[in-house]
């Protein structure tokens, strides 16, 4: 006989409606599969109803946290993307009348989407630099790479700072990695133990070598690495063709002692 609560298959459900089909009884066919009377008569009265002898769908367990539980531990973790599961759920439990555990928290939070990721690392931009880069995008849009970026290069300088390994973590959608909330910014400012500038250029055709600079860049170590180090690359990939300069607005770029080597966009001829 079937265990209390076990599951009867679907062979021998469809064996009893052959037999009831065949003109046995109940108890007969109860007697022959080793079943209750009571447990045949059942899905006998199933088959006759519903015309099939499968179990309906089951709810299973109620949810433990509600609609307005997962808004709030959606606000939550919106609000503060580096919280931990602990302090999540702490304060989770400060605004919900039922008190739930970091698991449960942990589980619904994945249900929602939300894992522990590492950050994507990114410079920081200031609102007014973008809005100007995009002002230059826009203005480029028509531009093409036959007529117009194959004659462009560019150039720039940045300052590396390097320190000590360490993964920052925010709770995220795997749709939400370019987030500003949830990316991490390269490091700024006295604490990073080694810095490094570094100048370089790269056109259509490859790149030009990286030039690290000693100390801060001013303008007169900025003619002397353009100097030193454009004049081959423009050899190299663009012989006697035209070509445009393009660097940013860094001080000593744009100072008055660099007029001699052109400003920001000016086009030369080799």
């Amino acid at each position: 006989m079937a265990k209390h609560g076990e599951e009867i298959s679907s062979d021998t459900k469809q064996n009893i409606i052959k037999l009831i089909e065949s003109g046995w009884r109940v108890r007969d066919i109860a007697k022959s599969l080793n079943l209750c009377e009571s447990t045949v008569s059942r899905i006998i009265k199933r088959w006759r109803d519903r015309g099939n002898v499968e179990n309906k769908s089951r709810p299973g367990r109620p949810k433990f946290i509600k609609k307005r539980s997962e808004r709030a531990l959606s606000r939550i973790v919106k609000v503060n993307r580096r919280s931990t599961l602990k302090e999540i759920t702490s304060e989770l439990n400060t605004v919900t009348p039922v008190k739930m555990s970091t698991r449960t928290v942990q589980r619904r939070l994945h249900f929602l989407g939300y894992k522990r990721r590492s950050v994507r690392k990114v410079i920081g931009t200031r609102e007014v630099n973008k809005k100007k880069r995009l002002a230059w995008c826009r203005g480029k849009i028509h531009w093409t790479v036959e007529n117009n970026w194959k004659n462009i290069m560019f150039t720039d300088e940045m300052m590396i700072h390097i320190k000590p390994d360490g993964k920052t973590k925010v709770w995220r959608k795997a749709s939400e990695k370019w987030r500003p909330e949830c990316l991490g910014y390269v490091a700024n400012g006295p604490t990073s133990p080694l810095k490094l500038m570094v100048w370089g250029c790269i056109t259509y055709h490859g790149v030009g070598k990286p030039v690290f600079v000693d100390g801060n860049m001013n303008s007169e170590k900025y003619i002397s690495i353009l100097d030193n180090n454009l004049w081959e690359v423009v050899v190299k990939h663009y012989g006697d063709k035209s070509w445009i300069y393009q660097d940013d607005n860094l001080l000593p770029v744009t100072s008055q002692d660099n007029l001699k080597i052109g400003n920001i966009g000016t086009k030369f001829h080799n």
